[in-house]
């Protein structure tokens, strides 16, 4: 039977690193605990971390179980970002008390006694986590998972978790993350952290800005932050952009060259209602475009030409993720309106029939991957 790994995880992190690196480290895990010291306790880093060790694994023990492994998990993810541990090293300690890091913390077949013969069981699911903006968005996300349950945050974002049956076995966790970049970076962060997972994902509607048909899919293989710039006499356009990962792009390249993916679309298509899935740039602004006169889209078109749609969230999602390493990311579109006309595709239903379609996409990503 596996120990409890936390003394192990600890005693790595805080002979490796020095008690600034600790408390961020610990506090970007999403534990809280009381950092504040006394004059003699704050004399060294060795002195502070004396202190920190007794408290930080009281808030450890003090976790439901599931909670205190995905806090561990995200303790040793951070650790090797900063490069204050090794992975070979940390999971040879890790061996003896039952356990391995590969992405997440995996309890071992054999027991501690013989930690030469250990060997990784049959992991059973992995772990995604699905972002959205909006309510609909995660209504259809929900629809493609079974045995789902609510599961909140310590500092009280709300999960729901379930699973879905791909070519492996996935336990996914989707939210609604609400409108706009920042905040998306910042739920991403918290999310990766507390889940540790292999995958994520955004998932939503989105405006078409080129020939798109309503309801079709975008995989996006990068996300234009075009309203970045200088706000001089006359303002001077940064913009930037973040990439999906490599592998989620070539993954939704084979997906969007097969039709397979329509079949996952709930509630089915009606007959004859075709729609096609690519993969291309998209933009992300904090504002919604919905005029071709609109200063907002002049700048798309001069600074990201090549986007075909736009959106609100995909730029902060994308830097989120591109601060964990290990985490694959992409961003998946239904395409809900055009830049006009916008109030009269609303009225339509195009909104759940775009989330319902890039949800169908998405979930046939994942069930490939």
């Amino acid at each position: 039977m596996a120990l409890d790994p936390s003394a192990t995880v600890l005693a790595t992190l805080f002979d490796a690193a020095s008690s600034d690196a600790v408390v961020s480290i610990v506090s970007g895990a999403g534990i809280t605990i009381d950092w504040s010291l006394t004059d003699k306790q704050n004399f060294s880093h060795k002195t502070r971390k004396r202190e920190y060790f007794p408290r930080t694994m009281k808030a450890l023990g003090d976790l439901p179980e599931e909670d205190r492994a995905r806090a561990l998990t995200a303790i040793v993810r951070r650790a090797l970002e900063q490069k204050v541990a090794d992975l070979d090293a940390l999971n040879e300690s890790l061996a003896a008390a039952g356990w391995l890091y590969e992405g997440q913390m995996v309890p071992l077949v054999q027991g501690p006694t013989d930690p030469g013969a250990a060997k990784p069981p049959d992991k059973g699911h992995s772990t995604a986590v699905i972002v959205t903006a909006l309510g609909l968005e995660a209504d259809a996300v929900r629809g493609h998972l079974s045995d789902v349950e609510e599961v909140v945050h310590p500092q009280g974002t709300v999960y729901f978790v379930g699973n879905f049956d791909g070519a492996r076995p996935w336990r996914v966790a989707f939210f609604v993350a609400g409108q706009g970049n920042a905040g998306a970076a910042a739920e991403v962060e918290r999310a990766i952290a507390y889940f540790g997972p292999r995958v994520i994902l955004l998932v939503g509607v989105a405006g078409a800005l080129k020939d798109l048909h309503l309801g079709d899919v975008v995989a996006a293989d990068k996300v234009y932050g075009y309203e970045r710039g200088k706000a001089a006499e006359k303002f001077l356009p940064r913009p930037s952009f973040g990439l999906s990962t490599y592998p989620m792009i070539q993954r939704a390249q084979a997906e969007a060259l097969k039709a397979a993916w329509t079949q996952r679309i709930r509630p089915h298509a009606p007959a004859g209602v075709a729609a096609t899935a690519l993969v291309a740039p998209i933009a992300a602004g904090e504002k919604v475009v919905a005029a071709m006169d609109s200063p907002e889209y002049k700048a798309l078109r001069k600074y990201a030409s090549d986007a075909v749609a736009v959106e609100m969230e995909g730029y902060g999602f994308l830097n989120g993720a591109h601060m964990n390493h290990g985490v694959n990311a992409l961003v998946v579109r239904g395409i809900s309106d055009r830049v006009e006309g916008k109030a009269e595709a609303d009225a339509a239903g195009s909104q759940p029939r775009a989330a319902s379609h890039a949800a169908a996409f998405a979930f046939e990503v994942l069930a490939n991957l």
